[in-house]
Parts: C-alpha cells; sequence; structure tokens
C-alpha cells in the first residue's frame, strides 16, 4: 500500500487493516517504512512512540552498553494519521536531509 502527500510517497510493503493499525499503536512501533522523496530520494524511517522507544534504548543499554539506531522518528502515537503529519514536516523542512547523511 502506498500513501501519497505532496512530494512524497509512504510505502508499506504490506496491506493496512484494521488489526494492523491496532498492532502498530499498541507496539508503539514500525520500523523501516520506505519513503520515496520527489519521485527522485529513497529513505527508509522508523517510527516509535516516546515509550517503546525507552524501552529499546534500555533493553539496548542491558544487553550491549550503547543504542543506535539510524533514521528514527518519535511520535506521539504510531498511527497513520501521526506518520503522514511526521513525514510531511520531515519533506517541507527539509529534515530528509540531514538523515541521508547518516
Amino acid at each position: 500500500m502506498e500513501i501519497h502527500g505532496n512530494n512524497f510517497v509512504i510505502v508499506f510493503d504490506f496491506s493496512i487493516d484494521d488489526l494492523f493499525l491496532m498492532e502498530i499503536k499498541s507496539k508503539g512501533c514500525i520500523l523501516g517504512i520506505l519513503i520515496k522523496i520527489k519521485n527522485k530520494i529513497e529513505i527508509k524511517i522508523s517510527f516509535y512512540d516516546s515509550i517503546r522507544l525507552k524501552q529499546e534504548i534500555d533493553d539496548e543499554l542491558n544487553c550491549d552498553n550503547f543504542f543506535y539506531e539510524a533514521n528514527i522518528v518519535v511520535i506521539k502515537e504510531v498511527t497513520i494519521e501521526e506518520i503522514l503529519v511526521a513525514v510531511e514536516n520531515i519533506v517541507s523542512k527539509k529534515i530528509y536531509e540531514r538523515m541521508l547523511k547518516l
């Protein structure tokens, strides 16, 4: 499934149904979503809510003593609407340019 915005497309490699929407909201994350910007730039972004990100960081610190993941975006809750708002801002404010340098 694809969601088209102004100068971008969010590409999901799977179908989106009500169950999926409930799952990502309750899990608090969705990883590696492909964003195509201006038909020429592709970037993968992982979206987290703040509670889930803290859990991930704590788990990694307990196991490996460090945490790193490129292109993380924290949103209020992991919903299609919040992802869309975040991507619109990432594109309109050219934040993606900083993500590409990683």
